[in-house]
């Protein structure tokens, strides 16, 4: 998914947008502008590094890229704080599944949701 959003973005010279939903699971999420990765973002880096591993997701956290960067090659540096509350909040605390955490990012961000399962 990575590579085909960072063509896109290159091909295009534009921001382009990649999501993953991996079940309940993990969010993944890849931002480039004109093909350069100017952010990402890993729900549960444990889930695809490790799955057999024993590991608690309470002391495992979220792998978050440059968030100012987001919100700015996005257009929306007002949302900052809460891209970052969103992005680094713990599934219970607001939301249920990482569906619906993906629906509020991309709500920040200005987009539309998502209308399909990935």
């Amino acid at each position: 998914m990575a590579g085909l959003t960072a063509g896109l973005s290159q091909r295009l010279a534009c921001v382009a947008l990649g999501a993953v939903n991996l079940e309940d699971a993990a969010l993944l999420l890849w931002v480039y502008h004109q093909g350069r990765l100017v952010f990402q973002y890993d729900s549960n880096p444990m889930y695809l590094s490790c799955p057999v591993c024993s590991y608690s997701s309470d002391t495992v956290s979220a792998e978050v890229g440059d968030v100012e960067q987001l919100s700015d090659v996005l257009g929306v540096p007002h949302q900052r704080k809460a891209l970052k509350s969103w992005l680094t909040r713990k599934k219970g605390l607001g939301f249920l599944s990482e569906r619906e955490r993906l629906e509020k990012i991309f709500r920040l961000l200005g987009l539309s949701p998502p209308t399909t399962p990935f």
